[in-house]
């Protein structure tokens, strides 16, 4: 015997209590017992449902819904569909939310990297007018020896760094 979803005395709708094994008439208040093989499918239906929100996705809420929705005129189906549309729209919420803030860190690593590049550059260009000037006074001869020595030191030494970190780099 399937259960019906209509009242026997008036016609009027059941409001099907799974957990009570039966269901009320929203006109009359009569009360039918549900058919065993009938609250066994759905509970095995409610048990899928909570399965899925486990997993706490957008599919799996979507495809709980889907199953809840399937279950006719039963109050804790309408429910659990509800907390389920909430859950979705809070967790589509946090999605959005973590997209923006990931989009936001990406602008921001991008305009670091720019400051960045900008500043090496100039102390690149400084570097080089430097090396350049002190270039131009050994050889007019306009240094001592002793500061000679020293450019030539820190010359090579700039040049072992770079080259260090480099290989660092893998370039």
């Amino acid at each position: 015997m399937a259960t019906k979803l209509q009242c026997e005395i008036c016609g009027g709708k059941l409001n099907i209590r799974i957990g009570a094994g039966h269901a009320e008439c929203e006109s009359c208040g009569n009360v039918s017992e549900l058919d065993p093989k009938d609250t066994a499918r759905f509970r095995a239906v409610f048990r899928e449902a909570e399965r899925l929100m486990l997993q706490n996705t957008v599919s799996g809420y979507e495809e709980a819904i889907q199953k809840l929705q399937s279950l006719p005129f039963i109050d804790e189906a309408r429910e659990k569909e509800a907390v389920c549309k909430r859950r979705l729209e809070l967790l589509r919420e946090r999605q959005r939310q973590r997209e923006e803030a990931r989009k936001r860190d990406s602008a921001k690593d991008t305009r670091l990297g720019i400051v960045i590049l900008i500043v090496s550059v100039l102390f690149a260009v400084a570097a080089v007018a430097g090396i350049v000037c002190l270039i131009v006074l050994l050889i007019k001869g306009m240094l001592p020896p002793a500061v000679t020595a020293i450019v030539v030191a820190a010359i090579a030494a700039v040049g072992v760094l770079v080259i260090l970190g480099r290989i660092r780099r893998g370039g």
